[in-house]
């Protein structure tokens, strides 16, 4: 089984991009005639899976290697790895395709990666066990999800929280 774990749209909805952490691929599926267009190997254990603004590049975040995969959309090939946090999880990148943000789920932070250069050029605090991310509608902001509480005392309620990056 190929454990299909997150997946996106490409934006005319012709496409479904699946990320399958059992078979370290990525598939490409034909919404239309629901066929699988290619599957695509990346690293170990991918997760998350998003497109740049213009959809010409696809993002897969490799939770096993602290990697992410970079794709050409229009040759479904694999252009090049960049190196990440520990255990990258959620994605996305800013309006304008200059930066690409990763959340490291085992390191608690965010790595912010140039897509000009291909190069980390920092890395966020964020919150315990930093899951997933969205941009905001306007791209001001970028909003992210941890999956792990606060630390809090013996029988107190758990505090959860939201990272914002703006």
């Amino acid at each position: 089984y190929k454990t299909p774990v997150n997946l996106t749209l490409s934006a005319d909805g012709s496409r479904l991009y699946a990320a399958c952490e059992s078979s370290d691929s990525l598939i490409v599926i034909n919404t239309a005639t629901r066929k699988v267009i290619k599957e695509i190997k990346v690293q170990n254990q991918p997760h998350g899976v998003c497109l740049s603004t213009g959809g010409a590049l696809i993002f897969v975040s490799n939770r096993g290697s602290d990697s992410v995969t970079v794709i050409d959309a229009a040759q479904l090939k694999v252009l090049r790895h960049l190196k990440v946090g520990d255990e990258p999880h959620g994605l996305v990148t800013d309006t304008e395709d200059k930066k690409l943000y990763v959340a490291n789920a085992g390191s608690n932070d965010i790595s912010v990666i140039d897509l000009k250069t291909n190069k980390e050029i920092k890395r966020l605090s964020g919150g315990r066990g930093t899951w997933d991310m969205k941009r905001s509608p306007d791209g001001k902001s970028v909003y992210v999800t941890n999956n792990l509480s606060h630390f809090v005392k013996f029988r107190e309620p758990s505090r959860s929280e939201v990272t914002v990056i703006d």
